[in-house]
């Protein structure tokens, strides 16, 4: 999608470089071609776009992934890129081990995702869902109650 206005933008720009130069050459009598600094406009400004669109968002996102890294502590509960949920067990320099419940695991620490939803608050929301009826009800069962 960006490529396209790209495009549109590079074609706009050199159409109105080439009305320019028509106008020069009608009210001049020699026709001068461009000279060095209006060639260089469109393809600084085109490198100065791709700088503003896809390095700089980039970089910033790699800078927020390694501080989130950085951060994590044993005993934060996290997901990994491939959806396994596990709670940190110790951490190495580029391993993690993860408690799955099911057993421990070993995984990159760069597989662990950043972006993935806290799974602590959903878990706390899930259980704040529960009908007070059924709650009320499973607590009789548990005293021993029929």
């Amino acid at each position: 999608m960006t490529s396209y206005f790209i495009l549109i933008w590079l074609v706009t720009i050199s159409n109105f470089n080439s009305l320019a130069y028509a106008q020069q050459a009608g009210s001049a009598s020699a026709v001068q071609g461009p000279n060095t600094l209006e060639m260089l406009v469109i393809p600084v400004s085109f490198l100065l776009l791709m700088y503003v669109v896809f390095i700089r968002p980039q970089a910033k996102k790699f800078k927020e992934q390694k501080q989130f890294l950085d951060e994590l502590a044993v005993g934060d509960e996290v997901i990994t890129s491939g959806g396994l949920i596990g709670r940190i067990k110790s951490i190495k320099d580029t391993i993690v081990l993860l408690d799955g419940g099911c057993g421990t695991l070993k995984v990159l620490k760069s597989s662990i995702n950043p972006k993935a939803p806290d799974v602590q608050n959903r878990q706390k929301n899930t259980q704040k869902k529960q009908p007070k009826a059924l709650s009320a009800k499973s607590s009789s069962l548990q005293k021993g109650e029929s």
